[in-house]
């Protein structure tokens, strides 16, 4: 029964930080009026993809269903963790070392093709080398993968309470 309840209370906190992270983002976005990289736009597919997981994990009462509906969230959210990572990167390089901006993401996918998309939106650009926001000395993506870290962290404790016994 403990471990019930711990999965539903750490689900819950999940789902706070993952609206939270959403909110953020759309409101950087549309009241900031900052406009985000590709690196910035795949964070914000796994945001928005860990959302109907967790509400889905909320649900469930099944170990095997809640054990498989948990792995995939860990997976969308190692995936949120390695975009968020590679923009922490792109950030720390000098100047001279960060690589050319490329187009937009909506010309990309106009005229270029597939694979050209994919390594934009996988590797980012220059674009996603550009620090627009800090807060207390860190910038945007890095708030994004700590944040990704604790999901992560809360994940792998609801997967170990899923191994255990009640």
């Amino acid at each position: 029964m403990k471990n019930k309840i711990n999965y539903t209370w750490i689900n819950g906190l999940i789902l706070l930080i993952i609206l939270g992270l959403s909110g953020c983002s759309f409101y950087f976005e549309y009241i900031e009026e900052l406009n985000p990289c590709p690196l910035c736009i795949m964070q914000r597919v796994c945001v928005l993809l860990l959302i109907p997981l967790t509400l889905a994990a909320l649900c469930l009462k099944s170990q095997i269903k809640r054990r498989l509906i948990s792995s995939a969230q860990l997976l969308i959210t190692l995936a949120g963790m390695g975009f968020a990572a590679r923009q922490v990167y792109l950030q720390s390089l000098p100047p001279e070392k960060v690589p050319a901006c490329g187009p937009g993401l909506n010309y990309l996918i106009q005229y270029f093709p597939l694979k050209d998309i994919v390594h934009a939106i996988l590797f980012g650009s220059g674009d996603c080398a550009e620090v627009q926001w800090v807060f207390l000395n860190l910038s945007m993506p890095t708030w994004s993968l700590l944040s990704f870290a604790l999901i992560a962290c809360l994940l792998i404790i609801i997967i170990y309470l899923l191994k255990t016994p009640s």
